[in-house]
Order: structure tokens, then C-alpha cells, then sequence
């Protein structure tokens, strides 16, 4: 049977795109490792809020990726050889705004990605124990603070709080100034695309 033709003149084609935003799952994995930090203690509660600080710096430089992607031509270079300081420097020069570094929440963001590298650069350690000697011992004891390493010594509960505290808000400044929508929720939004060719038969050379 013959189809009638497209009474409109005009083939369609139908897309979806699915685009994902990291930060929002990097956020709510921030925040739950808070939680499950909140719950523990000892060595349990040490390791969750090193995810904890870990997530929220890794959610802040997310951010910073989709701020480029939507501002920064060519985006995908400076991402890949560029610290998160620079780009933050270069969102400033672009968005001709800047940050206050040294009062809350931007003042944490130093802090937030020197642990970052901790994490993420992090080698074997060997630490000096200090011995103080008791006569009433067959050999010299431990003075009672067994050494840490620097990462160790900042991941406490109070430092975790902060980090996902602040990382939140630093994302919702960049967020602001950077005319973006937050997403509630979901970490991904599908999009419909309808593109519509161009019909070249229809052009004239008299077309203003």
C-alpha cells in the first residue's frame, strides 16, 4: 500500500542522550560515608572519613570539569593538565568574579585537594616510635602515641564534617556564579534531541 507522504514536508530523526554528572553521585558519596563515619569508632570511623574527605574533594573537582565544560572552549585539554587551583583560577577570569579564598567555604578548598593528593599519591611510610625507658621494664616501652602519618592525622570525624560540609557549599557558590542548575537527586537526565535536516532542494540563491 502506498504511504501517504509526511504532510509536513519534514523527516524527523527521534535521539536520546543520557548525560551523567558525577558530582551528584560524589556528593551523596560524601555524605553517606559521613554518616557510616558518625556510627563508628576506632579504626572504623578513620576509614570512613577518609572517604568522606576523599569523596567531597573529588566531588568539588567534578563540579569544576562540568563549570569548564559549559564556559572553557576546549575544556578537555586544561582538564587533563591542569590542577584544580588553575582551573578554578580560570573559571574566576572567565566569570571576571572572584572567590574569597580565605573566608568559609572557598577558604577549606586548599585543604580539601592537599588530601586528596595524600590519598591519591600515597606511599609506604616508616615512623619513628618514641621509647621512653621505665626501670621496672626488661626493655624500653612505647611512650603511649604510636605515630601517623599526616592523611591519618587529619581524617578525624571533626575534619570529615567540615570537608563535606564545605565541599557542598563550594559547589553550590561555583554553582551560582556559574549560572548552572543543580540536579536533585538523580546524577543522570536524559535529553530529547529532534533534529530536523536542512532541505537543500527548497534553498534559493535569493535568500537574504
Amino acid at each position: 500500500m502506498h504511504q501517504p507522504d509526511d504532510p509536513w514536508g519534514i523527516h524527523r530523526s527521534i535521539r536520546l542522550k543520557r548525560e551523567v554528572l558525577p558530582h551528584v553521585v560524589l556528593e551523596k558519596l560524601a555524605h553517606d560515608c559521613l554518616c557510616l563515619a558518625e556510627a563508628a569508632s576506632g579504626k572504623e570511623q578513620l576509614n570512613w572519613c577518609v572517604a568522606a574527605i576523599t569523596f567531597a574533594a573529588l566531588e568539588v573537582e567534578a563540579f569544576l570539569n562540568v563549570m569548564g565544560d559549559n564556559l572553557v572552549k576546549k575544556w578537555d585539554d586544561i582538564e587533563r593538565n591542569t590542577n584544580p587551583s588553575a582551573k578554578l583560577a580560570i573559571l574566576e577570569n572567565v566569570l571576571q568574579f572572584e572567590f574569597d579564598l580565605a573566608n568559609s567555604p572557598f577558604n577549606a578548598f586548599k585543604g580539601l585537594f592537599d588530601f586528596r593528593n595524600l590519598i591519591v599519591h600515597a606511599k609506604r611510610e616508616t615512623l619513628q616510635v618514641e621509647l621512653a625507658e621505665k626501670h621496672n621494664y626488661a626493655v624500653p616501652v612505647s611512650s603511649g602515641e604510636t605515630p601517623s602519618p599526616k592523611w591519618e592525622k587529619q581524617a578525624t570525624i571533626s575534619n570529615a564534617r567540615t570537608s563535606v560540609r564545605d565541599a557542598r557549599e563550594i559547589v553550590l557558590q561555583l554553582a551560582k556564579y556559574g549560572n548552572i542548575q543543580i540536579p536533585l537527586g538523580e546524577h543522570s537526565r536524559i535529553q530529547l534531541n529532534v533534529e530536523v535536516p536542512n532541505d537543500s532542494d527548497n534553498s534559493t540563491d535569493d535568500q537574504c
